[in-house]
């Protein structure tokens, strides 16, 4: 288990817990989420990912691993070529170079793990790396106090809450069904990222709920999932300062431990990006 409270800078801050899946306490397999939380000069960046873990993917515990320390270093990038820069041409350097820039990072590292550590089939016989052990999907977002990034890649939820309600900040993609999910691992990766740039003036949400998808298939309806990210959104608000923020990460692996235990079965693993100072009413 990983429960991380990094606390913000700006408008942000963030917290978040990753857990072992019922069903892998039981078998020994290891939790093949990863998470990470980061905070930056300019702002906050969160990262998770979700290994495979099917028997052909059998690094994807590393691979999620690799996803997250990538995807924190590439916000971490984008927040520094951001100041001073723009929106215009911002948005437009990351809508082009976003995504194939992390895929990238994301090869290397499991270039570099397969060198160091060879699994005896993970090269074809050409001798080119075979990505398909470290099969993962990752997702994340950056907030500082001029933009909100927001990126997805495979299965898994990114739903953003405010006082009306809560609405998907990127569109669904209809390939992820059932256990079929787009993926690093697959040759037209950098093609596949959602991903979506919002300005300060944008109708920020004040809060975006991460979550791979043993959480989301833990509920038995949609519209329970969503109430949970409300229900997250109240228990932050109605204690001030520290207090608000303290209490769910303190109480946010129990109850990622129960959603799995009674529901899915699966890892589960969630974060929370959230302003620091909540809309009055």
């Amino acid at each position: 288990m990983r429960n991380r409270h990094d606390g913000g800078i700006g408008p942000w801050r963030a917290l978040g817990a990753s857990v072992q899946g019922a069903s892998h306490r039981r078998t020994g397999r290891p939790n093949q989420d990863a998470l990470g939380l980061r905070i930056l000069d300019r702002g906050v960046a969160v990262a998770l990912s979700d290994g495979h873990g099917d028997p052909a993917s059998f690094r994807s515990d590393r691979g999620a691993a690799f996803a997250v320390e990538e995807a924190l270093d590439a916000l971490e990038d984008v927040a520094r070529r951001a100041g001073g820069l723009p929106f215009a041409p911002l948005k437009r350097a990351v809508e082009e170079d976003f995504s194939r820039d992390l895929v990238w990072r994301w090869r290397h590292r499991v270039e570099m793990d397969q060198e160091a550590d060879p699994p005896g089939d993970a090269s074809d016989p050409a001798g080119s790396t075979n990505l398909r052990p470290y099969g993962a999907t990752v997702m994340g977002a950056l907030g500082t106090a001029e933009y909100l990034l927001i990126f997805h890649l495979g299965d898994g939820d990114i739903i953003a809450v405010r006082d009306d309600g809560t609405f998907s900040p990127l569109p669904p993609d209809p390939r992820c069904f059932a256990n079929i999910t787009t993926s690093l691992c697959l040759p037209d990766a950098p093609l596949d990222f959602r991903t979506a740039l919002l300005p300060r003036s944008g109708g920020w949400p004040s809060l975006l709920l991460l979550a791979t998808d043993g959480y989301g298939n833990s509920f038995a309806r949609r519209e329970d999932f969503l109430q949970a990210g409300m229900d997250f959104y109240a228990l932050l608000r109605e204690r001030p300062g520290e207090a608000g923020p303290i209490a769910v990460e303190q109480a946010l692996p129990s109850w990622l431990h129960e959603a799995s235990t009674q529901g899915s079965g699966d890892d589960v693993t969630v974060a929370l990006l959230f302003q620091e100072a909540w809309p009055v009413g």
